[in-house]
């Protein structure tokens, strides 16, 4: 394939069976820390049912330089999925909750993960837990804003303190109240960037946040990618000044014929299409990113017109330089 470097990752079945609990999931978190790569719970798939409603505990970690997957001790916060997390990389930390347990039941804890084991931090207040919301880890702060819950999509925003383990609410994200967005750091700001609510958005919602008092200013409306199609329910990244989206579904809630690509310059303020990865796109993917490359695995392919599948290929993707 032109333009970037994908390689699809050749696994024996050896390989393939020691992180099985995680190769049939979609809401799947991947997150790279310490040089190595991390898979962790997720609705893993169910015989005769692709959807797959049970959560799982699993944790699982990847070593590029023997390309072997090893298991780890279960989730700590018990099985879920459509939870979320981010890598904060000053401090070399992962913070990661939310999401649904095996009874349905909405979550808002918060747990942070070093590299050897897990600390639970101070829940999100009454009221806030969600499944699938925007979360992003940036300076002192965590930055977490829409998602859905018990009584369906919700828009509010939440900011929590590292150092003094307490959560404030934020103003309302700006836009309709929607779940599964895009989130990433870009140019140092969290940004949000689409969902689905009473439609799939294509809008991109940056918040200012300010080093200096550690509070969140604005938001402001940017721009989104042309074509302009709708998006939810795909997986991000940021890398050095640029958030990058990948896959996902597209207006009609359902995979797209191509697996679509994009890098966003917050300097620029403009999106550049990257080329898509192979086959259709994937509804609730997982990556992380490695060594200039994303790692890309799991999710659901939903293209319409014909049976949604789980994919059995992955793929190492070269970012640009």
């Amino acid at each position: 394939m032109s333009g970037l470097d994908y390689c699809e990752i050749d696994e024996d079945e050896e390989e393939v069976f020691a992180y099985q609990k995680l190769r049939r999931t979609h809401h799947t978190y991947g997150f790279a820390l310490n040089g190595l790569g991390h898979l962790l719970t997720g609705s893993k798939y169910q015989s005769g049912y692709v959807y797959g409603a049970q959560p799982t505990d699993a944790f699982f970690r990847y070593d590029p330089s023997s390309e072997v997957w090893s298991e780890l001790d279960p989730f700590p916060g018990g099985a879920r999925s459509y939870a979320i997390g981010d890598v904060h990389l000053g401090q070399n930390m992962v913070y990661f909750g939310f999401g649904r347990d095996s009874v349905g039941r909405a979550l808002g804890d918060l747990w942070r993960y070093d590299g050897e084991g897990w600390a639970q931090l101070a829940s999100c207040p009454d009221g806030c837990q969600r499944l699938h919301p925007a979360f992003v880890a940036l300076d002192t702060k965590l930055f977490v804003a829409a998602g859905s819950g018990i009584y369906g999509n919700i828009k509010t925003a939440w900011s929590y303190d590292i150092e003094r383990d307490e959560w404030e609410p934020l103003p309302d994200l700006p836009g309709d109240a929607r779940h599964h967005p895009y989130q990433f750091v870009a140019g140092g700001q969290p940004y949000v960037y689409g969902g689905h609510g009473r439609a799939i958005y294509t809008d991109l919602y940056r918040w200012d946040f300010d080093t200096a008092t550690g509070e969140f200013l604005q938001s402001v409306t940017k721009r989104a990618p042309a074509p302009g199609e709708g998006r939810v329910a795909g997986t991000q990244f940021s890398v050095g000044k640029y958030g990058y989206v990948l896959s996902g579904d597209g207006n009609d809630h359902g995979s797209m014929v191509t697996g679509e690509f994009w890098r966003y310059d917050p300097d620029a303020d403009e999106w550049k299409a990257l080329p898509p990865h192979p086959g259709a796109s994937r509804w609730a993917p997982a990556s992380f990113v490695l060594n200039g490359h994303v790692y890309f695995y799991n999710g659901l392919d939903r293209l319409p017109g014909r049976m949604s599948f789980y994919p059995s290929d992955s793929f190492r993707i070269r970012l640009p330089a």
